[in-house]
């Protein structure tokens, strides 16, 4: 199992395998958006009273997407251009 791909302010386009997940590291996020849940499935920044979870991403089909991610007063903060290859291959 690969680690998951780091996301955060710098990141503009990432190339993952399907599979794979993202864990969006900037502080202050509220939530985040897939424009394809089928490509990326998304989940939400929560806490649960011990830890914080970060917002994060699945790669779950290969295509393409992009993952918005928003801070303070629903403010969209960057995006990411996510392109989702085959498991096998790394690539359509």
């Amino acid at each position: 199992m690969l680690p998951p791909e780091m996301i955060d302010a710098q990141s503009r386009r990432v190339i993952v395998r399907r599979g794979a997940n993202l864990n969006v590291i900037t502080e202050g996020v509220i939530r985040v958006t897939s424009s394809d849940p089928a490509v990326l499935r998304v989940s939400q920044p929560y806490t649960d009273g011990s830890a914080r979870f970060n917002a994060g991403g699945r790669a779950v089909a290969s295509g393409e997407a992009t993952l918005c991610v928003f801070g303070s007063d629903d403010q969209e903060l960057y995006r990411v251009d996510v392109i989702v290859g085959d498991h096998r291959t790394g690539a359509d």
